[in-house]
């Protein structure tokens, strides 16, 4: 799938960039691994260590 930048420019925002890693394959779940999350300031994204609270993927909703 291919999105037009002028698209992505107009019609979305970004707020916060999670970044993970997926460790092991249990059955059918992964687990995951994570620790920073990214926040835009001007043109720029400034990596943060995550609190305790943002480190529950189930707990993150859009």
């Amino acid at each position: 799938m291919a999105i037009h930048p002028n698209t992505v420019d107009k019609y979305l925002e970004f707020k916060k960039v999670i970044r993970f890693k997926l460790q092991n394959k249990v059955g059918n779940y992964w687990t995951i691994s994570t620790g920073q999350y990214g926040e835009v300031k001007n043109t720029n994204i400034e990596w943060k260590t995550a609190a305790p609270g943002e480190l529950d993927f189930s707990k993150l909703r859009a």
